[in-house]
């Protein structure tokens, strides 16, 4: 029969931890590593990154620290460990959702102000890059913030990740972009000035930032 006792899971974005109640001394018999999702898991890579190993006795911080040492690899969206009874022995199991190798450069549609080539540069990422939903979103940033700076303030952007192969472990992303209408001043109001007329200080404003 056998008796599964959660230990940890932990997310790109968020940790939880439930750990068993168990002995503390109790003996790992085996580490075991089990792919979830469509993302490839190479078990060679897994076992150089953990410290953990069969023999050792079941150390909670190790695990915790295993977990921290494989989502740092950026190569996993989502690490848990778990251990399983069967019979008189604890197996250590980790499962492990690995990204996706973006098979081809991003597809960007909707860009105007900024290139496709530009967009490109700001978002980051190449073909062969490992990605998921979270790097698509993060990378996505430097590209919103670059249209606010050029006062493209409701820029619109959303991504995808399409033609997901589990086998090859690749898919591909596309980048939609809605740049809105860039913002300008239509007008100047001017309070509280005392000593210095209203006119003036509009002229001020209005004045570019190199002859200013």
């Amino acid at each position: 029969m056998k008796r599964m006792y959660p230990l940890l899971a932990v997310f790109a974005l968020a940790a939880s931890v439930a750990f068993a109640q168990g002995p503390a001394a109790q003996v790992i018999g085996e580490v075991r590593i089990k792919r979830i999702g469509p993302g490839r898991v190479d078990e060679s890579f897994v076992l150089a990154h953990i410290a953990t190993k069969a023999g050792q006795n079941l150390d909670r911080s190790r695990i915790t620290a295993d977990i921290k040492s494989l989502l740092a690899t950026r190569r996993f969206s989502d690490v848990k460990a778990e251990v399983e009874t069967e019979g008189d022995k604890a197996v250590l199991v980790y499962s492990l959702q690995g990204k996706l190798m973006l098979s081809a450069p991003v597809k960007v549609a909707g860009a105007k102000h900024f290139s496709e080539q530009k967009v490109l540069e700001l978002l980051k990422l190449e073909a062969g890059d490992q990605i998921d939903e979270n790097t698509l979103a993060a990378n996505a940033q430097a590209v919103i913030k670059a249209y606010h700076e050029d006062d493209y303030v409701d820029v619109d952007i959303k991504w995808s990740m399409k033609g997901a192969d589990e086998a090859a472990g690749t898919a591909t992303a596309a980048l939609d972009v809605n740049e809105g209408n860039r913002a300008t001043i239509r007008s100047v109001a001017v309070t509280g000035n005392k000593h210095i007329p209203s006119a003036v200080l509009k002229d001020a404003v209005r004045q570019s930032a190199w002859w200013n």
